[in-house]
């Protein structure tokens, strides 16, 4: 079996260099060759941006991206990752101080029950 894969690869690669050679056309004139493969690769161009285009949409629609859960009011969640935030935190006379800090992987968050 391996053998004969490397005998096709070979035989495609022997033909390969003739698929892409350009062929004359007898009774053409000099410059019509060239127009010819200008159009040829203009509309090969345009096919191959309207594939790019289908698999960007079809990347797009498939669901690789980003969802939104809803978390009902209330409910605890916990942190997938490490997160910096500003928080309020309770000083020694009772009272809320502004104040940043670094929340790690695990921790969950809870809203104020008053």
């Amino acid at each position: 079996m391996k053998a004969f894969l490397i005998q096709l690869f070979l035989s495609i690669l022997t033909k390969l260099p003739s698929w892409l050679r350009p062929k004359l056309i007898k009774g053409a004139g000099p410059g019509e060759l060239e127009k010819r493969l200008k159009a040829k690769a203009k509309k090969d161009g345009w096919n191959m941006k309207s594939i790019i285009i289908l698999f960007i949409l079809a990347e797009a629609i498939s669901g690789c991206a980003f969802k939104a859960v809803y978390v009902p009011d209330g409910k605890a969640v916990r942190l997938r990752q490490a997160v910096k935030a500003k928080v309020w935190v309770m000083t020694d006379n009772n009272e809320e101080e502004a104040g940043k800090m670094r929340i790690p992987e695990g921790w969950y968050c809870l809203p104020d029950t008053e």
